[in-house]
């Protein structure tokens, strides 16, 4: 594009077709400003080609590439991203930022979605390359993982926050350069016994009961995700952090407190945050 214009004649410039040699040059030089407008034009469409029309979110998913990790705990993310590729019909076709990846258009976001191939431990090396490439903020990274604290099928977003333990947001966090991005954590459990190896409770896979309680949590995730992006993290962490009851509960509460003090509405996810989501799955709440 920066090379230079050659300014050879114009074969429309012939004796034959303009004897008058002032009307040679006007159209000599419309041939050359129309030759500068193409050349102004595509500059902007390529060094611009990111910041007008292009991806405006990612989506990513963690976990380990490998038939030996397949349907495995760790793989959450992965699953999650399967899910929301059947529901919305769309495929990961291209290996870019050492992640396959594909785009979802949807209610005018178009989202990079990813399942970085890096193994789990470095997989902020995938998610911080493309997050440069495309100027996406760290608030517009959402990130779905596996979380061994939470109980099976439980579903948890937050905002932002520290690792927790997970190697995978940890790197995350180191090539963001920032912990405040929106993750979608799924609950795997712990083991029962103590003396079960972390590592081989997180690679193994679920079976019976846990895997189809699993499979419906998975259904919500991708659901979560599209809330996420599309309505915010507050109103996704009110629809999905809770219970259908223990959040009929505390909007309850919200309300109380709004009429006693004179105040606006405490956004349920914000209290929730307050009292402790651990307390919120007790009966007495959830009941």
């Amino acid at each position: 594009l920066s090379a230079s214009i050659r300014r050879s004649p114009s074969p429309s410039c012939s004796t034959e077709r303009f004897a008058n040699g002032e009307s040679c040059a006007i159209m000599e030089g419309l041939r050359l400003q129309s030759l500068l407008l193409f050349q102004k034009e595509a500059r902007a469409l390529f060094f611009n080609r990111n910041q007008t029309g292009g991806v405006n979110w990612i989506l990513v998913g963690l976990g380990n590439p490998g038939s030996k990790y397949e349907s495995t705990r760790h793989n959450m993310g992965w699953l999650a991203l399967d899910s929301l590729m059947e529901k919305e019909s769309f495929k990961l076709t291209k290996l870019r930022f050492k992640a396959w990846t594909g785009i979802l258009e949807r209610n005018g976001n178009k989202i990079l979605v990813m399942k970085p191939q890096t193994y789990m431990n470095l997989s902020g090396e995938s998610v911080g390359e493309a997050a440069r490439f495309y100027k996406i903020p760290a608030d517009h990274v959402v990130v779905v993982s596996d979380d061994v604290s939470l109980p099976v099928g439980k579903l948890r977003i937050r905002k932002s926050g520290s690792a927790g333990g997970h190697n995978g947001l940890k790197n995350i966090i180191q090539h963001l350069g920032t912990d405040a991005f929106p993750r979608i954590k799924v609950g795997v459990g712990m083991p029962d016994h103590p003396d079960h190896e972390m590592i081989d409770w997180v690679i193994g896979k679920p079976q019976g009961e846990e895997a189809k309680l699993l499979r419906a949590t998975l259904d919500r995730a991708a659901e979560a995700a599209l809330c996420l992006i599309e309505d915010g993290p507050d109103t996704a962490m009110n629809r999905f952090n809770l219970s259908a009851r223990a959040y009929d509960r505390i909007l309850k509460v919200s309300r109380t407190i709004a009429d006693l003090e004179g105040c606006e509405l405490i956004q349920p996810s914000h209290l929730a945050e307050a009292i402790g989501y651990r307390n919120l799955d007790r009966e007495d709440w959830a009941g």
